[in-house]
């Protein structure tokens, strides 16, 4: 839509030029204000048509300039020159129509300088053509050219129709009861950062004219300096929702810029980028999670669990499903499930009271791969925000307590096909198909530095481990413990669910950024598909129950988050999918976070060596 707004503001204004400079002829029908009111509203392809059917008075001055000799090459040479400043504006676009192979915007009375372009009135030469010619010869004709930034590459003819579309919104948004707007964008860590402002400010926003971010001060980014110019966050309105716990606020998620061009450590522009280069290669990915948390209050300074009527410590039962406990919570469980079906139509299938008291687990809908990501953080929020309803807090933190259950954040995905518009390809009648097993390859090549990013804090990797002693609920944890697959095991890194054809991440948990996570999962599964990847062996046994031999033939996951950072510092796609600041903030940030961890004494090591030594 914006590519074919910009061309067709270019035409229009090329087309007042021409007609003021005579090139279109003397017909007085054919008069600017009469072709304003039939053009103002038509889109590209229309105008093109448009102007194909009126070829008489542009291939008049066509022959015309042909009959004149050297006038007429002057003259094709000018309308070469306009065609293209009517495109130049458009910078990629122009690119774009090229690539496709599009027919001339502007056929009728052009083509190449000095050839027998002019036929009828018809141009013989198609888009891609007709631009090289013009290039060239705008390079002779006119070698001024204005630098032109993304945020200052909207032309007027798009700024009327988002405005209209801003007043729209805000319209509806007033009438509902909204006074206040948060504009969140995301750092690289995973959390939103944003500047509340009053909806009289909303259409400011919208065109990039919102508040600006000191983002060195908050997002640890080194590269910045304090004389670095500052961040604008432009909102992405299809993910404006009604803040569900304060419907006086809406929120919207948003795109960094910086310095007019988009910010290359903008976590969610940096999913953008992959979703592009996946499309490319007939890939859009779908994405599934399974949030799992616990619920807690505050015990003066000490935190512990917010609904603890039966606190036996350290008891081998199992309280997953357990409907007593699943009562317990339904005072908070009931709004949780109303907001996530009513307010925000996310398809909540069931809430589960999970292996360890305390600690539930959603299941909702599928959506595309960027929607997650965004649901994913507003989640976060969301969670939080009720709790303190009640007087509780809620925790993302993997693990927890030593006697409870690790909580993860699944990450279940499939794929569909653009091209042939296949749901998806990782079905193939009533089996996996070929490209699924391509899908697991590319996962598994790349699955120790998806894990640096899916499980991204030193408590992370505490919980990928078979067995802890005292553990509520039995004796194995049910946690992923190598970099494996199996169709149903629990226990390996990615599972080949029996209920669904999808592709299910198990080290993964929420402290993660989603947009990193799911950018570098995504560009692992294209190049699985693309390359043709073939998986190892299939693991369909406990692999807790490994021998010895079997344990050295399967790699484990990284043990730590030293030896995942490392992995990905060492992995070459991320250099494909991150940029090189990105890069080198995430890999300096979380060998610091290692580095002050071993700065710490923790209550394991005063137990375990206080009185021994």
């Amino acid at each position: 839509m914006v590519v074919h707004g910009f061309a067709h503001c270019g035409l229009r204004k090329q087309m007042s030029k021409l007609l003021k400079r005579g090139w279109l002829g003397t017909n007085p029908a054919m008069k600017w204000p009469s072709i304003k009111e039939e053009i103002k509203d038509m889109d590209a392809k229309q105008l093109e048509i448009y102007l194909s059917k009126k070829d008489s008075f542009l291939g008049r001055r066509g022959r015309q300039a042909k009959a004149t000799g050297t006038a007429g090459d002057k003259a094709v040479k000018n309308l070469f020159s306009g065609t293209y400043n009517a495109v130049k504006s458009t910078g990629k676009a122009a690119n774009e129509y090229t690539k496709k192979g599009s027919i001339g915007i502007v056929r009728s009375g052009i083509g190449a300088a000095g050839s027998k372009a002019f036929k009828g009135g018809k141009a013989i030469g198609k888009y891609a053509k007709g631009i090289t010619t013009a290039q060239n010869n705008y390079n002779n004709v006119n070698k001024k050219s204005k630098h032109v930034t993304d945020l200052e590459r909207i032309e007027e003819y798009d700024k009327k129709k988002l405005r209209e579309k801003v007043k729209e919104i805000k319209k509806e948004l007033i009438s509902k009861g909204v006074k206040y707007i948060y504009s969140n964008w995301i750092d690289f860590l995973g959390t939103p950062k944003t500047k509340p402002m009053p909806i009289s400010d909303f259409e400011n926003l919208c065109m990039g004219k919102g508040p600006q971010f000191a983002v060195h001060s908050v997002s640890f980014v080194p590269e910045l300096t304090p004389a670095d110019n500052d961040q604008v966050s432009l909102p992405d309105l299809d993910s404006l929702v009604i803040c569900p716990w304060d419907k006086t606020c809406a929120w919207v998620f948003a795109d960094l810029f910086w310095n007019g061009k988009p910010y290359d450590v903008c976590p969610r522009m940096t999913l953008k980028r992959q979703i592009n280069k996946s499309a490319k290669a007939d890939l859009k990915f779908f994405i599934g999670i399974e949030p799992e948390f616990f619920l807690m209050k505050w015990d003066g300074d000490k935190p512990v669990k917010a609904i603890d009527l039966d606190p036996i410590p350290l008891r081998r039962q199992a309280f997953g499903y357990d409907t007593e406990y699943s009562i317990n919570g339904m005072h908070f469980l009931k709004e949780v499930i109303d907001i996530l079906n009513n307010d925000l139509g996310w398809e909540l299938h069931d809430v589960v009271a999970e292996g360890a008291y305390g600690q539930y687990e959603l299941d909702f809908g599928y959506t595309d791969i960027l929607n997650m990501a965004d649901r994913f953080v507003f989640l976060r929020v969301l969670l939080k925000e009720i709790a303190k309803k009640y007087g509780y807090f809620v925790t993302f933190m993997p693990k927890t307590n030593i006697s409870d259950w690790r909580s993860g954040a699944h990450i279940n995905h499939s794929v569909a096909s653009i091209k042939t518009k296949n749901p998806n390809i990782y079905k193939d009648g009533e089996s996996f198909s070929d490209k699924a097993y391509n899908g697991v390859a590319g996962i598994l090549k790349h699955g120790a530095a998806i894990t640096a990013l899916a499980c991204p804090t030193v408590n992370s990797y505490n919980g990928f481990v078979s067995s802890v002693e005292g553990l509520d609920g039995g004796l194995h944890t049910w946690a992923p413990t190598h970099m494996t697959y199996g169709t149903n095991n629990r226990s390996a890194m990615i599972r080949l669910p029996q209920n669904r054809f999808c592709i299910e991440n198990r080290a993964s948990d929420l402290t993660q950024n989603p947009y990193l996570t799911f950018a570098l999962l995504a560009a692992a599964v294209t190049e699985g598909i693309d390359k043709d990847l073939k998986p190892p062996k299939i693991t369909n046994k406990s692999l807790y129950d490994l021998t010895e031999k079997e344990k050295k033939e399967i790699a484990t996951l990284p043990r730590n988050l030293l030896e995942a950072v490392d992995s990905f510092s060492k992995d070459k796609l991320i250099h494909e999918v991150f940029s090189k600041p990105l890069i080198n903030n995430f890999v300096s940030y979380k060998y610091d976070e290692w580095r002050r961890y071993h700065t710490t004494t923790t209550d394991w090591e005063i137990k375990e060596y206080l009185k021994l030594f």
